[in-house]
């Protein structure tokens, strides 16, 4: 399959094996991240041999809230795929319960948790910020209030403010408000 696709998702669902087993208990969460793994890696030694394999990458997807996850384990876990080259992009999808399932009773996951990840998600890949730069609360998510760019540049008053005529393209992308375009 790999060899005639442009993208491979297979779909994660947590950071980690303790909060796959609480939203589905039947997926093995090691063997699902092994053959993420070895996807990139046939991808990788086919377009060594020169062939045209995955060009939109290789996705995940993430079930935000459905368990006892945090922001920081899933934006860890996403960062580390990043950092080896196996990840493309992650999605994020709030949890919604449904009636007669055996999460019905989960509270609803804010559509605004998941905007937050998706924000820090782009910090990753296209503003140059690292994990250790994002700010979390003390439970380890992101602070809801305010976007993610934003609490890091109020957690860094010395980096303010910034002479835009003369700063490079790496501290201007750290201002609040300015993007890569």
């Amino acid at each position: 399959v790999v060899e005639l696709a442009d993208r491979v998702s297979l779909n994660l669902e947590a950071p980690c094996p303790d909060v796959l087993r609480q939203i589905a208990p039947q997926k093995n969460f090691t063997l699902y991240l092994r053959t993420l793994t070895e996807v990139h890696r046939l991808a990788e030694s086919l377009r060594a041999d020169g062939r045209p394999v995955l060009r939109s990458g290789i996705t995940t997807q993430f079930v935000v809230g459905a368990a006892d996850d945090t922001d920081r384990q899933i934006l860890t876990l996403v960062e580390r795929l990043y950092r080896e080259r196996v990840l493309h992009h992650a999605h994020f999808s709030a949890f919604r319960p449904i009636r007669a399932t055996p999460l019905e009773n989960r509270p609803e996951t804010p559509a605004l948790r998941e905007h937050r990840l998706y924000q820090v998600d782009y910090l990753l890949r296209h503003y140059g910020f690292r994990l250790d730069e994002v700010v979390f609360d003390g439970h380890g998510n992101l602070p809801l209030e305010v976007d993610p760019k934003t609490a890091w540049a109020l957690a860094h008053p010395e980096e303010f403010p910034v002479e835009v005529l003369t700063a490079d393209r790496e501290r201007l992308l750290r201002v609040p408000g300015i993007g890569p375009k």
